[in-house]
């Protein structure tokens, strides 16, 4: 759907595409879509993250940390970035790239409590993956969904 109506994402339509093609592995997709988004709109953090985790995962974290660095840094000061669900679960991402897991967790626990999409996501975002077998994280899934969410 999201590839082929862009109303229903109209102002993140292409970070939000590119979000599912992360999740399918797609990244070189990815990285295009959301290239062409900033391309458009350079403040769209919905495509600076997708693009970011899309380049980490294709091309290692060795040649992205200061990617991530610069993504963390652009997310943090974004207007009203801490009362955002969706930049909170973004920077929750992003921490947990980086190796900083309690952050992330952190973050995304913020971003779940104002919202409940966070924490759906999180559940195919593969930025999660090393993260999805820790107390917090399954806490968090079980209390959102149930037991059974965790399959």
């Amino acid at each position: 759907v999201l590839a082929l109506d862009k109303t229903v994402y109209p102002k993140h339509w292409q970070g939000e595409r590119a979000m599912v093609l992360n999740f399918l592995g797609r990244y070189t997709e990815a990285i295009e879509v959301c290239q062409e988004a900033l391309d458009q709109a350079p403040d769209d953090y919905y495509a600076l993250y997708s693009k970011t985790v899309a380049e980490y995962y294709h091309y290692g974290s060795d040649k992205t940390m200061q990617r991530l660095e610069a993504t963390q840094h652009t997310l943090q000061n974004y207007p009203n970035a801490s009362e955002s669900w969706a930049i909170l679960y973004r920077l929750g991402g992003i921490s947990a790239l980086l190796g900083h897991h309690d952050m992330a967790l952190e973050y995304l626990q913020k971003a779940g409590s104002l919202h409940p999409e966070p924490l759906e996501t999180a559940r195919h975002d593969p930025v999660w993956q090393n993260l999805r077998q820790h107390p917090s994280f399954q806490k968090m899934i079980t209390n959102q969904f149930g037991q059974s969410a965790l399959l």
